[in-house]
């Protein structure tokens, strides 16, 4: 069913929604900072609809997301962030996603299993709770970058419309 919708249209059609809106203020105050704050984190934070974590006093947010934005693999990428108190793979590709959109999208069992089910992303459907590797971010974000190649967006835009359809089901 997914797969003959035009995803960007599917976007377009829902630029006043409240969470697209909230997001995209994010994006703009975010995209390509070269580091982020506690505020900033916990910004991201609220608009996943989670209790704020972030805290200064704990753990070093400025120093972990400088070494994560300007690290040349994903796994020190992901290395660095999840050392953050908290911060497991699906909240630490939310925030590279934020840092830049038009490379990172947010993976989650939602629009992991959409891939898997209607784009033919490898690999077996997840269950809410259940881990992601850095492997799977790898193969997800291949596929995410593609669809949104092929549909005129960029990654971050097409997780968030992945997301908007399976939450219409």
């Amino acid at each position: 069913m997914v797969m003959c919708m035009n995803l960007y249209r599917i976007l377009y059609i829902n630029k006043h929604d409240a969470r697209l809106v909230q997001r995209d203020k994010l994006f703009k105050r975010l995209n390509n900072l070269l580091l982020f704050t506690a505020s900033d984190l916990n910004d991201i934070i609220s608009y996943k609809g989670l209790k704020p974590i972030a805290d200064s006093r704990f753990f070093d947010v400025k120093d972990l997301t400088n070494k994560a934005f300007s690290a040349p693999e994903l796994s020190l990428k992901f290395r660095s962030l999840t050392r953050m108190r908290g911060i497991g793979m699906t909240l630490a590709s939310e925030i590279l996603a934020f840092q830049n959109p038009y490379k990172h999208a947010a993976i989650s069992h939602k629009v992991w299993n959409t891939l898997v089910k209607d784009f033919g992303l490898p690999g077996a459907e997840k269950k809410p709770g259940d881990d992601f590797a850095v492997k799977d971010y790898e193969t997800y974000i291949l596929t995410v970058s593609s669809l949104a190649e092929e549909h005129g967006m960029n990654p971050a835009d097409v997780e968030f419309v992945l997301n908007y359809l399976y939450d219409k089901k």
